[in-house]
């Protein structure tokens, strides 16, 4: 069931003609369900990640965007914004002043990548810690003693840092969302697929005929048919403790029929209902996790390949 969860027409013809097409194991449900936790951080292409932008007004902090944005590019469905792109320039453009120097010392340094880290003047290349360790102290400086670029949202109303100023009037800021009820919709779309599996009430359940039911199926049937019988027997012998015969009596064992007939009812009901567990999608995943795990002990005692270079 689960090798064909969500699938339509897998199986052509009948199920004792053998001509069933062979499924290929997968992951099946696990994608799909790993789809939905990955749409939540960005890492799910079953909805369009969608980007807009707002446009700066001098000394506005605040903005809408379901009235800004939303309203006139998404008839004003809900958005659900993922990532808002307001960064401060790199901390590296801001070490030494790039202009310094002649134009044809610049212009070697800007070969070599060097235009904005060091001035013309200075050809001084210092380990990368000590461009880490600067770089840091300006970003953190940016942080503490003055307001850094950053940004708040609640509710779709963005509220961004620093203050735009008049002269940032004009200027955007852009940001990535999803609409929610392309989410939704998309989900109840896959959810409700006609002549798809998805839950037991579609799964197409019919009247099977015994010629069509498979050696474990009919060897099952056999032993539930005859502890119907026994116990059927049992109930008939029951109705005469004894029966007389010439020169005595027999006494039947309709009791023992009876209690022997329901024990083995009972009996394969359990064995039926533990097979079924065995076979649900939980211990299907919990099989496949197992497996995973094994095959990477397995793995991981293979030797590696050795790179001479």
């Amino acid at each position: 069931m689960w090798e064909q969860y969500g699938e339509k027409n897998r199986i052509s013809g009948s199920l004792s003609t053998g001509s069933a097409n062979p499924v290929t194991p997968s992951l099946g449900a696990s994608i799909g369900l790993s789809d939905k936790y990955g749409q939540v951080v960005g890492m799910s292409e079953n909805h369009d990640l969608k980007k807009g932008y707002i446009t700066l007004s001098g000394s506005q902090q605040d903005y809408d965007l379901q009235s800004v944005w939303a309203d006139d590019n998404e008839s004003g469905k809900r958005i659900e914004v993922q990532r808002v792109f307001n960064h401060m320039p790199a901390a590296v453009s801001r070490f030494y002043d790039p202009y310094a120097g002649s134009f044809d010392q610049r212009q070697l340094l800007d070969a070599f990548g060097f235009g904005n880290v060091s001035p013309a003047i200075s050809f001084v290349l210092k380990p990368i810690s000590y461009d880490l360790a600067r770089a840091n102290a300006i970003e953190t400086s940016d942080l503490i003693r003055k307001s850094a670029y950053s940004f708040e949202i609640h509710n779709n109303n963005l509220r961004i840092f620093p203050e735009p100023l008049d002269g940032d009037a004009g200027e955007k800021i852009w940001f990535e969302y999803y609409v929610k009820d392309d989410i939704r919709n998309s989900d109840n779309a896959n959810a409700s697929l006609q002549g798809g599996v998805s839950d037991p009430s579609n799964v197409p359940y019919k009247f099977i005929t015994y010629g069509s039911i498979n050696q474990p199926g009919r060897q099952w049937i056999r032993k539930y048919t005859y502890a119907l019988a026994k116990e059927l027997l049992g109930i008939i012998r029951s109705k005469y403790s004894s029966m007389p015969i010439p020169d005595g009596e027999v006494t039947l064992d309709g009791e023992a029929l009876k209690t022997e007939g329901r024990e083995e009812k009972q009996q394969l009901l359990e064995e039926l209902k533990e097979f079924l567990e065995s076979v649900s999608l939980t211990e299907k995943l919990k099989a496949e996790a197992e497996e995973a795990n094994a095959q990477q002990e397995v793995l991981a005692k293979a030797p590696l390949n050795i790179f001479i270079g």
